[in-house]
């Protein structure tokens, strides 16, 4: 049946796609269009949250992501690795929304 819905088209680089597959994959989403909407609605929610906070994550997660595609296969599994050892010590993982300190603990 038909959508009455808009309907949307836009372009996007074979990078882009393949980390919008992948991550439609990763999240059991049922197809492409599903892996962009939801997306699209996490991102809607972000900035709803902490548009600040979410403006700095967004500059720090840029960095993160142009210094992991200076690397070459074995340096990116070596961050992941590393990145993956900090989250499973425990020691690092925040406790309250995007990492800000209760005062009162």
């Amino acid at each position: 049946m038909p959508t009455q819905k808009p309907r949307v088209t836009f372009a996007v680089s074979s990078e882009r796609l393949g980390e919008i597959t992948k991550f439609g994959k990763t999240a059991g989403c049922k197809n492409l269009s599903q892996a962009i909407l939801t997306l699209i609605d996490r991102g809607l929610s972000d900035m709803e949250q902490e548009p600040v906070l979410l403006s700095a994550r967004s500059v720090l997660c840029e960095d993160l992501v142009k210094m992991f595609d200076q690397l070459n296969e074995e340096g990116q599994e070596k961050l992941v690795s590393y990145a993956d050892d900090l989250v499973s010590s425990g020691k690092y993982i925040k406790t309250h929304t995007f990492g800000l300190v209760d005062d009162q603990a």
